[in-house]
């Protein structure tokens, strides 16, 4: 029996481990979508979650590192 405390961890922590990942891959299902309403939703919640902002800075951190090599 799994201890509550620890059940779906990934889930509560927001950690993307190998099942999610590869669920998220899979073909078929809920969790792919075309409905322009809800991409607008994800990129506006991105946005207000800095994650736009993190990417587009950790992009150009990594391409300075590498032509730094």
């Amino acid at each position: 029996k799994v201890d509550p405390r620890y059940f779906c961890e990934d889930l509560t922590e927001g950690k993307f481990t190998l099942p999610i990942i590869h669920a998220a891959q899979q073909e078929g299902g809920e969790q792919h979508t075309r409905d322009p309403e809800l991409k607008k939703y994800c990129v506006s919640l991105l946005e207000k979650l800095g994650s736009i902002k993190y990417t587009r800075d950790k992009i150009i951190e990594l391409e300075n590192w590498i032509r730094d090599q």
